[in-house]
Order: C-alpha cells, then sequence, then structure tokens
C-alpha cells in the first residue's frame, strides 16, 4: 500500500519528520496488518513509501527487521499467561472489539490519504502538478471517492480479522482481573463518556495526519496553521498525548523498533512530538473545543491511563504488535482490492489530467 510521496531534495524538507510520522500512524489506523515500510526513490528522484519492496533503489525503514523471541521474551512480562490465569475468549474478543473502536473506524476512512498519491503519480515529472494547480483539488476528489466506493467493502470485511487477531494477542497475555477491571471501565457511565471522548480525538488527530500528508505530497500546506500561545499549545499538545491513538502508537512502535540498530533509527519520541505540534495547530479549535467539552473528566481519564490495567494492556498490545511483524505477508486482500481499483480507474484519471492541459 502506497502511502506518501515526494521529490527526493539535497536536503531534508523541515516538516519531513512529520511526513513520516504521519505515513506510520495513518497506516496503523488504516492498514489491514502490521508489515514493513519500504522508502522507494525512482530514477527521477519521486520518492514514495510502500508496504512492499519496489526494486534495487528500496529502503526498508519501518518496522525494524525483528529477531526471533529470546530466551528472556518468553519468560518476560508478556510471555503467555497459565491457561487458569486467563479471560474467557469471549470477554477477550469484546475487549480488542472495544480497542479497535475506541482509535477510530474503518468506516472513517479518509480516502484522500491513498487518493493523493495516485494523484501525484499521474504527472510525476509535471513541476506544476500540485496542490496550487487549479485543477488538483478537483481530480483528487474524483480519484478519492472512486477508491472510497472500491475499497470500502475491502475495509468492512477486515475489521473483524483485525479484532480477531488483537484478541489472539491479548487473551495469552492478559489476566482475567485485567480484562474484567478493563471491560468494567468501558461499559460505566464514565467509561462510555471515555470511549466518546477519545473517538472524537482519534478522528481529529487522523485528520490532521491526512492533511499533513496530502499537503506534504501536494507540495506544501494550502491552509494557514494557527500560532497559539505556548501555553493553549501545551495544552492542546497534552490533549493529543492521551490520544489512544498516542498511546498505542508509542507502544507499538517501541515494541517493532526495540531492536533497531543505526545512525539512521529515527528518534521516535521526536517526531511523535513534532507530529503531537503540527497536529494541534491544524485542528487547533476542533481540540480547544474537545478539551472544553470533557474537561471535568479529564483528570479521571489520565487516572485510567496510569492504571496497571491499562500498563498492562499497553505492553500486550505493544507485544502483539511485535509478534505480528513477523508474520510473513501474504495477499492481502485490501492491497487487492486497491490494486484493482486502480487498475479499473487510472486510464480515466490520466485521461482527465490530460485534458486539462
Amino acid at each position: 500500500m502506497m502511502l506518501v510521496v515526494q521529490r527526493q531534495r539535497p536536503t531534508s524538507h523541515p516538516m519531513w519528520p512529520y511526513l513520516m510520522c504521519a505515513a506510520v500512524i495513518l497506516q496503523f489506523c488504516t492498514a489491514p496488518s502490521v508489515a514493513a515500510t519500504y522508502k522507494c526513490v525512482s530514477p527521477d528522484g519521486l520518492v514514495a513509501y510502500s508496504d512492499s519492496p519496489c526494486g534495487s533503489n528500496s529502503e526498508r525503514i519501518s518496522p525494524a527487521a525483528t529477531p526471533p523471541p529470546t530466551a528472556l521474551e518468553t519468560t518476560g512480562v508478556n510471555a503467555p499467561l497459565p491457561a487458569s490465569g486467563r479471560a474467557s475468549p469471549a470477554d477477550v474478543l469484546t475487549l480488542a472489539t472495544t480497542e479497535r473502536t475506541i482509535g477510530g473506524t474503518e468506516e472513517n476512512t479518509n480516502f484522500d490519504v491513498f487518493a493523493v498519491l495516485q494523484l501525484r503519480m499521474i504527472a510525476p515529472n509535471d513541476p506544476d502538478w500540485k496542490q496550487s494547480n487549479p485543477r488538483w483539488g478537483a481530480l483528487l476528489k474524483v480519484i478519492s471517492q472512486d477508491l472510497k466506493q472500491d475499497l470500502t467493502p475491502a475495509l468492512r470485511a477486515q475489521a473483524a480479522d483485525r479484532a480477531r487477531d488483537l484478541a489472539e494477542g491479548l487473551g495469552p497475555r492478559l489476566t482475567a482481573a485485567d480484562v474484567a477491571k478493563l471491560l468494567a471501565f468501558y461499559r460505566s457511565p464514565l467509561g462510555q463518556r471515555y470511549i466518546a471522548f477519545q473517538q472524537r480525538l482519534a478522528a481529529i488527530q487522523a485528520e490532521g495526519m491526512t492533511q499533513l500528508t496530502v499537503g506534504m505530497a501536494g507540495g506544501g500546506m494550502s491552509q494557514p496553521i494557527d500560532a497559539p500561545s505556548q501555553k493553549r499549545l501545551d495544552e492542546r499538545q497534552r490533549l493529543l498525548a492521551n490520544s489512544w491513538i498516542s498511546l498505542g502508537i508509542t507502544q507499538a512502535m517501541g515494541a517493532v523498533h526495540s531492536s533497531a540498530q543505526g545512525a539512521g533509527q529515527m528518534d521516535q519520541t521526536a517526531v511523535m512530538n513534532g507530529m503531537l505540534t503540527v497536529v494541534a495547530k491544524i485542528r487547533g479549535l476542533e481540540l480547544d473545543a474537545l478539551e472544553q467539552q470533557y474537561r471535568s473528566d479529564l483528570p479521571q481519564f489520565d487516572a485510567f491511563h496510569r492504571s496497571p490495567a491499562v500498563n498492562s494492556l499497553l505492553s500486550a498490545m505493544g507485544a502483539t504488535v511485535q509478534e505480528l511483524a513477523r508474520r510473513p505477508q501474504s495477499s492481502d486482500p485490501f492491497k487487492l482490492a486497491l490494486n484493482r481499483s486502480i487498475e479499473r480507474h487510472s486510464a480515466s484519471w490520466k485521461a482527465s489530467y490530460q485534458a486539462g492541459r
């Protein structure tokens, strides 16, 4: 699945780390499985990111290659629990399904993320084919709508599979007591408000990352970025840092990169902080409204995040991502659906571009 494209520059664009983080986060939120990310550079300097190698000029950048588990890993905190200490499969599946919905669902996928690469690839050698071109936005909408129509069934079909994959990973790693505490919280009035808060926060975060990705792939942000006071910016960043996406991504990326070495390894904390800063400016007013709406609940939400049950859950999720990253990537239904959609529409997309020249 191709996510991001841009011309190679002699030096890094100051927004490049944020764009990279956007690609990883959006892949985590919408991709069917946990796969490697490859940086691909064409002979004319076009850079794209994919979940499969794309020739001799491809470089694997995420997740890092993960060796088989060591003896320490298999006896540590994430080692499988005895069967007697585990929750029932039904309760674990309920928990996994809840966790999947907290971070947003496939139904809310913004297809502009997938459409913008196809739009850019229509004319990779045209220096004027970018967001400032008056035909860019109209054709982006057409491609996004075509992809949405073709890919929505595949996204719906994958939701249950993703919940089962998560349940299979969490079941052996969480105690019955942890699962019971988590489910009790989510079923409580406070827990229901927490879920609603997290779903809206996830939508704002994903919208911001989509806006950043589309803007950078199109040659730069088209809308002005807010310049709040430092205090207001800090408050927005704290809100974003407590999103389930941020908590889960930080844990998951730490797991898959735990064995990575070398100077090329990104400082994930710095990248995540940079991403939060950009989103806090792009979607600031929405974050301010959300913070105001749930202000009285936020201390209790924070206490929930610090609870032993949540710490165990995040640790188990990180181990599950690491485990999924080791699986061989076979034919992916979503990837196949995406390729079929591109084959079906690419000629008409190209014709629309050429007709306006």
